[in-house]
């Protein structure tokens, strides 16, 4: 059972996440509007609309959930990334993440492979841990094409101390231009999405007492290193602080 006396790990808000805060709520608004207005027009389609009309509505509805994601990410970059010391299983993470992923819609024919060396044991939060590997492997697989691969490795590092969550897939890999610059918010060599994903995956390894790394001498492809403490070196820390 959690006392008041554990610590939480957290990232500090900077006066740019209030600011990110403030405009994400400031489109949520208009939002919550437009989605009413659809939601209103949809149950009157059979009555006054054209099948072209459907078809706009539908294309609407596409992009403004697309927004709302957008907005997601965008409150999800500007809140104070706490951590509860929960103990989490790292394998289960990447099972179920790789899992998952094998099963959608699209991405059948990627091949997603993982390898992982032993038990890997860390502190923190499940679900922000998935979330961040889901953005990882989701990177990988929009580099890649149809018949591109993806390696999920998880190992040991620092005699047991560190846990090393190696992600790469065989794609053009980053642009030079990016690299130092990849895990800062809004920065993304795509065409689509505003470049928040990255910069979320930072959040939380830094949150968890860890890091991720771009492996500039990893080609062809590209290659990021996870880094997180595991489990008895954190609460370690934790207690000689």
């Amino acid at each position: 059972m959690k006392s008041k006396d554990d610590p939480i790990y957290y990232v500090p808000r900077s006066r740019e996440a209030e600011m990110a805060s403030c405009l994400a709520h400031e489109l949520r608004n208009p939002l919550t509007t437009i989605r009413t207005c659809l939601e209103m027009l949809n149950k009157k389609q059979g009555e006054v609309l054209e099948e072209a009309d459907i078809r706009a509505l539908s294309f609407i509805r596409t992009e403004t959930d697309r927004l709302e994601k957008v907005i997601h990410d965008i409150l999800f970059c500007s809140k104070d990334c706490a951590v509860e010391p929960t103990s989490v299983s790292l394998n289960r993470v990447l099972t179920s993440v790789i899992r998952d992923f094998r099963s959608k819609p699209g991405l059948e024919s990627l091949q997603i492979g993982l390898n992982m060396s032993g038990t890997a044991m860390v502190v923190g939060n499940n679900l922000q841990l998935e979330r961040m590997i889901q953005n990882l492997i989701l990177n990988s697989a929009q580099a890649v094409d149809q018949i591109g691969r993806v390696e999920v490795i998880l190992s040991s590092a620092d005699q047991g101390r560190t846990h090393e969550i190696r992600i790469r897939d065989n794609g053009p890999g980053v642009p030079t231009e990016l690299r130092t610059r990849i895990f800062d918010a809004f920065v993304t060599g795509k065409t689509e999405g505003v470049g928040l994903g990255l910069s979320i995956c930072s959040r939380i390894a830094i949150a968890h007492g860890g890091r991720i790394l771009l492996n500039e001498n990893w080609a062809p492809g590209c290659e990021f290193i996870v880094e997180l403490p595991a489990a008895e070196t954190k609460v370690a820390m934790a207690e000689a602080s």
